[in-house]
């Protein structure tokens, strides 16, 4: 049986300890059965796998073993023939100004001098002594 640690952790292989019947339900009490869980080796390999194509591909094209060729591209050609603005007719009336002589009353303001008393604000010293 595997050794593991007080925190439940096997320190061989990191995996934790459970505490479980064979049907996955908790034990509280008996014999202690350590599940140890690990991830799909399937998964793990395809990883690496894909990982090793990756480095592959990159050393082809670093080494100059792969090289891309292309021929440039270019925009495609359009061509705009001129138009024309939209014809819009708008009838209105004529609006006339000017001038015209009238007669009319204008009041007239004169000002004239006149004595009044008006307050005075003003500051009494004291006699120094």
């Amino acid at each position: 049986m595997a050794e593991y640690r007080d925190d439940g952790v096997n320190p061989n292989t990191g995996t934790y300890r459970t505490t479980t019947t064979t049907t996955g339900d908790p034990v509280y009490g008996g014999d202690t059965v350590a599940v140890e869980r690990r991830g799909n080796p399937l998964a793990r390999t395809l990883a690496i796998l894909a990982l090793l194509a990756l480095v592959i591909v990159g050393i082809l094209f670093a080494t100059g073993f792969w090289k891309l060729n292309g021929t440039p591209g270019s925009m495609p050609k359009v061509s705009v023939q001129g138009g024309s603005m939209p014809k819009v007719g708008v009838q209105s009336d004529k609006i006339v100004v000017g001038t015209t002589e009238k007669t009319v009353d204008v009041p007239k303001i004169e000002t004239k001098k006149a004595e009044v008393k008006v307050p005075v604000i003003g500051v009494e010293k004291k006699n120094a002594q």
